[in-house]
């Protein structure tokens, strides 16, 4: 019986957060706004110049949570690396974007579902990027180590979060959400992100 109400609770969980998002990201979009799908106004370049500087490689890139795949489209151009794009996010508006617009030549690599039943078929992956907050606190021990099964040897698992994020977990940064305290994080702030980077060797 727990069990049950325990995923109970889980399903409520996701399906809040997806309907948060479908109506703070898509109500009232005319799908020709790529920014805001993102949960901004305008190309937040700076935060993008950070993402940008994890990388140093061509490879495989995975974004869990990708919104219309703008970041790594932005990765793609801006960083003179040669990057194929995965990503998966649980609101459908924004994975039609990223098919159809921002990664035709890559739509088969964007999938809509939750991050926790990402099947990982198309890794290892040379690049994860991955947040913490909007996973389920019972989900994200298994979760993370998913993604460090399926991160490539000597690939990267990039961890983020956002300022505002932070302040309303009262973190300095990514890497004192709990279920990280045991990783071996290289710990980049910059402005408006923070970054943890984790290395498999």
């Amino acid at each position: 019986m727990r069990v049950k109400k325990d995923s109970q609770q889980k399903f409520n969980y996701y399906q809040e957060k997806q309907k948060f998002y479908l109506e703070t990201y898509w109500k009232n979009n005319d799908e020709g706004n790529l920014y805001r799908p993102n949960g901004f106004e305008n190309l937040p370049e700076n935060i993008y110049q950070a993402f940008c500087e994890q990388i140093d490689k061509n490879g495989k890139i995975l974004d869990l949570g990708c919104g219309n795949g703008l970041m790594l489209r932005y990765l793609m151009e801006a960083t003179g690396y040669k990057l194929i794009p995965y990503g998966i996010d649980f609101i459908k508006p924004p994975i039609k974007q990223a098919k159809e617009v921002l990664h035709p030549q890559y739509a088969a690599h964007f999938v809509v579902g939750n991050v926790i039943d990402y099947s990982f078929k198309s890794g290892p992956f040379d690049f994860i990027f991955a947040t913490i907050h909007h996973i389920h606190p019972a989900d994200r021990g298994k979760y993370l180590q998913k993604i460090k099964k399926h991160c490539k040897k000597k690939g990267k698992i990039i961890f983020y979060e956002y300022s505002d994020v932070l302040k309303q977990n009262q973190y300095n940064w990514v890497g004192e959400f709990p279920e990280l305290k045991d990783w071996r994080l290289v710990r980049k702030d910059f402005p408006g992100v923070s970054i943890a980077v984790w290395k498999k060797t």
